[in-house]
């Protein structure tokens, strides 16, 4: 079993499938996002489909969703309040959410992205966990639940772990 661990996908659903093909990541392998799953690239949505169907798969909570959490708009969301400012003009063409239904699905995905996963052999951190912004934040009450399956070399399950920041 592969690990592939991405960073800064931003929205870039095409470019992702593109190294998942080139990185030859099979259904059986894992991918992890280190954050930055939406905001500036055409196609937040399916990314974020992606990471919430296919198997094997995990994300830690970055700072664009971060951002959007704290309801605060910040350069490249405006495709999430469905609007198309000047200043993000250069993100165009973006998907935009048009439902407020589906605003609220996403940051309860958000809402259940821990800050660190943790495994013997790797500890991946989002850059998100030492801001001022992420002061206070606590592991989702549904965070016992949250139980990611991917061990090394046959190993027990690992241990996922939250930073309060």
């Amino acid at each position: 079993m592969q690990t592939l661990i991405i960073g800064d996908i931003h929205g870039c659903y095409a470019e992702l499938l593109e190294l998942l093909d080139r990185a030859a990541i099979g259904a059986d392998d894992l991918v992890v996002s280190v954050g930055d799953l939406v905001d500036r690239g055409p196609d937040p949505g399916p990314v974020l489909d992606l990471f919430r169907t296919r198997p094997n798969t995990l994300a830690i909570l970055g700072n664009h969703e971060l951002n959007l959490l704290r309801d605060e708009r910040k350069h490249g969301n405006d495709w999430f309040w469905n609007e198309c400012s000047e200043r993000d003009a250069r993100f165009s063409p973006c998907a935009l959410v048009t439902s407020d239904d589906a605003r609220r699905d996403m940051l309860g995905f958000f809402a259940s992205l821990p800050l660190m996963l943790s495994r013997p052999d790797l500890r991946p951190i989002t850059a998100a966990s030492p801001l001022p912004s992420a002061k206070g934040r606590r592991a989702p009450a549904a965070a016992s639940s949250y139980q990611p399956t991917w061990s090394h070399n046959g190993s027990s399950p690992a241990q996922t772990s939250f930073n309060a920041g």
